[in-house]
């Protein structure tokens, strides 16, 4: 830490003060919505008691003659504000004041706040549809400043405004500029921070904003793009498929920008917090003006590929399914790599996909596959995996192999899905059950009944007899016979137990049968295996090789 000084806000507007681009906005959380009623209120009753009014410390670096502001930007702001309320819309009490998170709030604040009060608009409550948060949360401040009767009074707000200048003091910490991420990320570790993608948008349009040429063309095109990826990130469809780790924050475009750092940076780092994130990017991506616009193709480059993969629907599926099973970046970074909107039976995309349907099989072990024709594994058995799973699956079941099985289900469904170039609705992933076609509870043991066409457990239970469903809809259909759970299955009316289940497509295949016996358990076993066969039979060098 610098030298710490006692100053009043007298001296301290004499300074040339820069809120920075890494800074989150001017908005006050839940938790803080009356903090300006507060500070209000106490700065009058200092007044009336002609008490100093002393404020918590504000931590900067100084550079250039610019005073940049690391703690201390929303008192700064709500200090600017009501000297420009009690100046009538005028600020000339700050000797300058640069708002760099955002260049509209920025002209709201150096010029737009005369107008606004020309207008008379701050004695109306502002919209909340404000397009920039941080100016709604201006134009609030100055409608609460114009509900304090007090400050009506002429007389009372020249008086007021003398009283605030000369008797509140902060503690005025100066800091060097090596020092600045480490004390920024101290301070701000428990408050309500600019997410990764905010800062790196705000610095962005800074670098942009460096010189004349195309300023504004730059800016309003980087500007519009990114708030477009913005809204496609948060919707669900798209969070369900790319969101890594069950990722569940509202830094919307983190899977982008951790993506893009990592196909460059070779550490293979994927946990940032946002002030990490933004300064490891920073000294990569977004160094000066050329290397800014250079990043944000390279980030549109990136954004269209994960777009084509969403709206390709036999794509979609495919990575959908992949990462249902392996939910990491380095998957991710491997799809990105292999993406082929036109692949075809031998792509890696393609072969990744199925792999990813053998449940046990490390995600190491599938990558070193694909890349050099064979598996690896520590014990260097000579184990074909071919062989192996459809071993697995034919004597696979319900009790001793539920993830196996789930896993051949649901690549089943989507399969079906392909067959109509049709989305799979992903979001049933989330709830997923295995549900008995044939009742368990009519299982019976040979030895009870030598009726032929009575399903023994180890047949009930094998993949021939099951199927997915979606969430707790089996518990509607337990221990219900074949043709009772084909009505409620097909007659879900209004309910919302079904409008999943119905479009898993297997699943619905199934129940579509006039009957279901042994028989069917076994066509059904039958198919899967086939399909087994047909499948994983053109993997080359399907095993491990010893040594």
């Amino acid at each position: 830490m610098g030298e710490k000084n006692n100053i009043t806000l007298g001296e301290y507007i004499e300074k040339n003060l820069v809120i920075p681009a890494y800074q989150r906005g001017y908005v006050w959380s839940k938790k803080d919505k009356d903090h300006v009623t507060k500070l209000l209120d106490d700065l009058v009753t200092a007044f009336d008691n002609n008490q100093t009014k002393f404020m918590q410390a504000v931590t900067v670096y100084e550079e250039d003659n610019k005073v940049n502001i690391v703690d201390g930007q929303q008192r700064t702001i709500t200090f600017y504000l009501l000297l420009a309320y009690l100046n009538n819309g005028n600020n000339t009490d700050f000797k300058e004041l640069t708002y760099r998170i955002r260049k509209e709030s920025n002209d709201f604040l150096q010029k737009d706040i005369k107008n606004f009060f020309e207008e008379h608009q701050y004695t109306k409550e502002p919209s909340e549809n404000e397009e920039y948060k941080d100016l709604y949360f201006f134009k609030r401040s100055l409608y609460i400043f114009n509900q304090n009767n007090k400050l009506k009074d002429d007389v009372f707000k020249n008086e007021f405004k003398e009283f605030i200048l000369n008797n509140v003091s902060f503690l005025y910490i100066p800091i060097a500029k090596e020092h600045v991420k480490t004390t920024f990320t101290m301070m701000n570790g428990n408050k309500a921070q600019m997410r990764s993608d905010e800062l790196i948008k705000a610095e962005l349009l800074r670098l942009i904003s460096t010189d004349e040429s195309n300023v504004v063309v730059n800016r309003a095109r980087v500007a519009k793009e990114w708030e477009r990826w913005i809204q496609w990130w948060n919707r669900n469809d798209v969070k369900n498929i790319f969101s890594i780790g069950g990722n569940k924050s509202n830094d919307k475009l983190k899977e982008l920008i951790i993506l893009l750092y990592n196909i460059k940076n070779t550490s293979k780092k994927y946990n940032f917090n946002n002030n990490e994130l933004f300064f490891l990017f920073k000294s990569q991506y977004l160094q000066n003006k050329n290397n800014a616009l250079n990043t944000f193709n390279k980030l549109r480059k990136l954004q269209k590929k994960f777009e084509d993969i969403y709206n390709l629907p036999k794509i979609y599926n495919k990575v959908g399914f992949i990462l249902k099973f392996h939910n990491t970046y380095d998957t991710l970074l491997y799809i990105l790599k292999e993406y082929n909107k036109d692949c075809d039976q031998d792509c890696n995309l393609k072969k990744l996909y199925y792999l990813s349907a053998l449940h046990g099989l490390k995600w190491n072990n599938i990558k070193n596959y694909l890349e050099e024709k064979q598996f690896t594994e520590e014990n260097n058995t000579d184990i074909n995996y071919y062989d192996y799973y459809k071993n697995t699956i034919e004597n696979a079941t319900y009790e001793n192999n539920s993830d196996l099985i789930y896993s051949i289900l649901l690549l089943l469904n989507i399969e079906e899905d392909d067959k109509l170039e049709r989305k799979f609705d992903f979001d049933i992933t989330k709830e997923e059950s295995i549900e008995h076609i044939f009742p368990q509870s009519n299982f019976m043991d040979k030895n009870e009944n030598n009726d032929e066409n009575i399903i023994t457990s180890d047949e009930g239970h094998s993949v021939g007899n099951l199927v997915l469903l979606y969430g707790n809809e089996n518990s509607a259909l337990s221990n219900k016979d074949f043709n009772k759970k084909k009505e409620i299955l097909f007659n879900y009316g209004n309910q919302d137990w079904f409008k999943r289940s119905i479009h898993l497509l297997d699943t619905i295949k199934e129940f579509s049968k006039a009957q279901w016996g042994s028989d069917e358990i076994k066509t059904r076993k039958d198919t899967i295996l086939n399909f087994f066969d047909s499948t994983y039979q053109n993997f080359n060098n399907f095993k491990v090789k010893e040594g």
